[in-house]
């Protein structure tokens, strides 16, 4: 791609994502991530289907309410894809820089008007002729005009500049957050558990200090998807996640770690407590009997099969990971619904 190239496709995601903005204020629509998705995609025009849906809404000036907006997200894009996202946080960021070198232009005026009076200062000697201060009188009079002319648009440029780069960085910030929540549970995604594990890896080593690792998996999860549908399988995934939150406190941090699989780290915590939170947790969410549909159909209870690890000074995230995983799989090989540790 050459680089004339790469600079027109810049130029055309900014345009495009300010027209999203602008349409999205116009619309009271929440400025979140996923809407930005929505909105930027129908204007780029690259989803049909999506711009005709969007298009008959408009005309039937429906308003564009958080469950509508999120129902054409869910519709349209993978809740697993971050590839929006990126391409957005990348046009935020270029916008920024856009919208900086604007405000340095526009302060460069003022500078230039600067030295225009000091050059005029300094050809005022005491032997000056008349020719010379007429001159300089002139150059006064048109500069002053011009400066009068770039002050007043610049007060408002600078302060509109202003409010646009501060509400562009909000968004980069708030895309950040976005890119470490799992979209359909509202916990942590893989990304931010692999940095939530970092953390605690660097902490207990330089603290010696105890943690747990939780590996859980849902154990049939398929059946769930196969007998009642995607739709019921995606509830169910909610539910773990929010039962799992529930029996957490403090520092705990839990996320998906991946497709029916969820991880749970407990700082500060020994083995025997991390076997103690593994089961109640466990116990917690086979409690009940799930049902699916407007008849209440039972699906059945859900169960977990959990491996539980704790930290050894020299872990590294693969060590660590990689004992939770081998107790997890002897925990499902053993009959599921059961939780077992490293020391079992």
């Amino acid at each position: 791609m050459t680089k004339e190239h790469s600079s027109n496709d810049f130029s055309r995601v900014i345009q495009f994502f300010r027209l999203a903005v602008a349409k999205m204020r116009m619309l009271s629509i929440p400025l979140n991530a996923q809407n930005y998705t929505v909105w930027y995609e129908y204007f780029c025009n690259s989803n049909p289907a999506l711009t005709q849906e969007i298009e008959t809404l408009l005309k039937a000036d429906l308003s564009f309410t958080a469950t509508r907006n999120l129902e054409l997200y869910n519709r349209f894009f993978d809740a697993n894809s971050n590839g929006q996202l990126n391409k957005m946080r990348e046009a935020i960021s270029k916008l920024i820089r856009h919208l900086s070198l604007q405000m340095a232009s526009l302060i460069e005026d003022i500078d230039s008007y600067d030295s225009v009076l000091a050059t005029c200062e300094s050809q005022l000697s005491p032997i000056a002729d008349v020719d010379t201060l007429s001159k300089l009188i002139a150059t006064l009079i048109e500069e002053t005009h011009k400066a009068r002319s770039i002050s007043q648009s610049t007060a408002s440029l600078v302060k509109g500049l202003n409010e646009e780069i501060e509400a562009m960085r909000s968004v980069m910030a708030e895309l950040n957050v976005e890119t470490l929540i799992d979209s359909l549970t509202g916990i942590g995604n893989r990304r931010a558990f692999d940095q939530a594990l970092s953390e605690n890896l660097v902490r207990s080593q330089q603290e010696q200090r105890n943690f747990c690792l939780l590996m859980m998996d849902i154990d049939y999860f398929k059946r769930f998807n196969d007998t009642y549908g995607h739709l019921a399988g995606d509830s169910v995934l909610r539910y773990v996640a929010r039962k799992i939150k529930q029996g957490t406190k403090g520092r705990d941090f839990v996320a998906r770690y991946g497709g029916e699989e969820f991880s749970l780290i407990l700082p500060s915590t020994d083995y025997d407590g991390g076997l103690v939170v593994a089961q109640a947790i466990a116990n917690k969410i086979s409690h009940r009997t799930l049902t699916v549909g407007k008849d209440s159909r039972p699906m059945g209870r859900v169960t977990l099969s959990v491996g539980v690890a704790v930290f050894r000074l020299g872990d590294d995230a693969e060590t660590l990971i990689g004992r939770a995983d081998e107790c997890l799989y002897r925990a499902k090989a053993s009959g599921r619904n059961q939780v077992l540790g490293e020391r079992d």
